[in-house]
């Protein structure tokens, strides 16, 4: 517990029988918030059964539930944040800001150990979230499934009489929105502004490998292509129905040195690329549904390098 009521508690629970091992948990908390319009509350909960199902294969499966509602206060000018900082701004508070919903998800994973060197990983899920968020000037309505799979393969194979680690695999993910705009009335639903079907549909590819030039130093390098799909079926406007397309090739090398055994010295130069959400998509400059045309992914070459090691002290 704490100043300006908070409260948090939180229960755990962990066993096993035989093969199986399972853990739960739950969370409450609650809070007034130090600023007017700032209070917020969630409850969470989430479980793991993980069974070895034979000496090979695993499974694990795993869900949880948050409920959550929070108040938003909005910004202040400078001189209202010297005169009263626990005040909101009265935009917030005659329109309502704030934000309610409840999220549900849960995943399978199952771990293949096909030999001493290989083993397979296969990865489902499921997201199911429900928002209503009234903000100044509108408020949204977002409903919305996600889910996809990610299947990957590690193995190793022997070359310049060394052993090279790799891995490949795929990935798809899926988004789709049914989302509603509607202009905030001083907390309460106007004119319907958008009224739209969103879908998104993200496959990858992606592989690695990693390879001992010679004693203590690593070369490792990957790549990662990827396809996104982002369609909308506007039920307002047909001439805001469309979709678009983002793509790219993204490679990157690396050298890892390991003068000694708890220390390594890296190197990496990569390039990202990265994707408007629907969310952001949708925000057009005219307030009109479709997505933004203007909208373009982030792409970026990126250089790191670092020391990581690990420091071990003995207290007798």
């Amino acid at each position: 517990f704490g100043s300006n009521g908070l409260f948090r508690w939180n229960g755990q629970l962990e066993g096993n029988s035989g093969k199986v091992s399972f853990s739960a948990m739950f969370s409450d908390f609650k809070y007034d918030g130090f600023r007017d319009h700032s209070s917020a509350n969630y409850q969470r909960a989430f479980f793991k059964i993980n069974s070895k199902i034979t000496p090979e294969n695993n499974f694990l499966f795993e869900g949880g539930i948050v409920w959550f509602n929070a108040l938003n206060p909005g910004s202040l000018t400078y001189q209202e944040s010297l005169t009263k900082p626990s005040m909101a701004n009265p935009s917030s508070i005659s329109n309502n800001a704030s934000q309610t919903g409840n999220q549900v998800q849960m995943a399978g994973i199952l771990t293949r150990q096909i030999n001493d060197n290989s083993h397979l990983k296969i990865t489902l899920y499921g997201i199911h979230r429900s928002v209503d968020n009234p903000i100044i000037g509108k408020i949204v309505i977002l409903p919305q499934f996600s889910g996809g799979t990610t299947v990957s393969y590690n193995s190793s194979f022997p070359l310049f009489n060394k052993a090279a680690d790799w891995s490949t695999g795929f990935e798809i993910a899926t988004r789709f929105n049914d989302r509603k705009n509607y202009i905030n009335n001083n907390g309460s639903e106007g004119d319907l502004t958008i009224d739209q079907n969103e879908q998104v549909v993200s496959p990858g590819i992606f592989a690695q490998v990693k390879f001992p030039l010679v004693k203590n130093l690593l070369i490792d390098g990957c790549f990662r292509y990827d396809l996104t799909w982002f369609g909308v079926d506007s039920k307002l406007s047909a001439a805001s129905s469309g979709n678009r397309l983002m793509k790219a090739f993204d490679p990157s090398a690396g050298l890892i040195f390991s003068p000694l055994k708890s220390i390594a010295l890296f190197a990496n130069i990569s390039t990202s690329f990265e994707t408007p959400t629907s969310t952001e998509l949708v925000n057009r400059p005219d307030g009109a549904g479709g997505f933004n045309s203007e909208l373009n992914p982030s792409q970026a070459i990126e250089y790191e390098s670092g020391i990581r090691g690990v420091v071990q002290s003995f207290i007798s």
